[in-house]
C-alpha cells in the first residue's frame, strides 16, 4: 500500500475531508491532495504533523515494519478478530471494503495500544 493510501485511508477513517486536514495541519489542500494520488511526497516534518494528526507513527504511515513487533497480529488473528466483530454486529462481508476497513481499524487499535503501552 502507497503512502497516499494510507493516507486516504486514515483520513477516510477519522472521518475528516481533504479541506478540514488542510485548515488543521495549514497545509494547502491541493498539496495535500497530491499526498493522496502519490504526485507529490510531504518532507519529514509533513510526515510528523500527519502522524500526530492520524495518532500513528511515522513508520506506520509510511508503512515501514519493524523488525520485531510484540504486538504485531498474525493474519490468524485478526481474521478471527473479523470473524468475530462480523458475527456481533450482524456485518456482510461481501460488502466492498468492508473486510479492508475491518482491518485498518484493527491495526489502529493495535498502534494506539503499543504506544499507550
Amino acid at each position: 500500500m502507497s503512502l497516499g493510501s494510507r493516507l486516504k485511508e486514515y483520513r477516510r477513517i477519522k472521518k475528516v475531508t481533504q479541506e478540514q486536514l488542510s485548515n488543521d495541519l495549514k497545509i494547502n489542500r491541493s498539496t495535500y491532495a497530491k499526498y493522496e494520488t502519490n504526485e507529490n511526497e510531504p518532507d519529514l516534518d509533513t510526515i510528523q504533523k500527519l502522524a500526530d494528526y492520524f495518532s500513528v507513527s511515522i513508520n506506520d504511515l509510511v508503512g515501514k515494519k519493524p523488525e520485531s513487533n510484540v504486538y504485531e497480529l498474525s493474519k490468524q488473528k485478526t481474521e478471527f478478530i473479523i470473524r468475530e466483530i462480523v458475527k456481533k454486529y450482524n456485518l456482510d462481508l461481501t460488502e466492498e471494503g468492508i473486510k479492508e476497513k475491518l482491518e485498518a481499524i484493527i491495526k489502529l487499535v493495535v498502534d494506539d495500544y503499543k504506544r499507550n503501552n
